[in-house]
């Protein structure tokens, strides 16, 4: 936490968006929600494939807060099938997680990492949070 994933994300977004593409962050939790909310028919949001398309659609798709879901498969289905389709479309996204490499697997699942993997890179960010200040060296 704290170590500018979300400042790096913004930079690339900000890079995107001047070249007239689109962008959209969401976490990994907006993304369930959104599809759940479908369940309900009252609620006239279209349906479970239509969130999915619109979240596949966006020229570049940022999925922050990856790991801090349940975990449940019936979310790691939700979440691979909008990863699968933009990779089916060669789409960009891009994955913002505390979690370790093994966790960001666990948590969409082994399919939709592998997905990500493919021509996919890994950025590590390990050093102290920035939030909790740095060490003052003068007096």
């Amino acid at each position: 936490p704290g170590t500018g994933k979300n400042h790096l994300a913004s930079a690339i977004a900000h890079t995107v968006l001047s070249k007239g593409h689109s962008v959209l962050q969401v976490t990994a939790y907006d993304i369930i929600a959104r599809i759940r909310q479908t369940w309900r028919r009252e609620n006239g949001k279209g349906t479970e494939l239509e969130v999915i398309r619109g979240f596949a659609d966006v020229d570049l798709l940022i999925i922050d807060e990856v790991g801090k879901t349940f975990g449940s498969d019936g979310e790691r289905v939700h979440l691979f099938e909008v990863i699968d389709h933009r990779y089916r479309d060669m789409k960009p996204t891009i994955i913002l997680s505390n979690e370790g490499v093994d966790g960001v697997e666990r948590f969409l699942g082994i399919a939709a990492f592998d997905r990500l993997c493919q021509n996919g890179e890994l950025l590590i960010l390990d050093w102290q949070s920035h939030r909790r200040g740095r060490a003052s060296t003068s007096n």
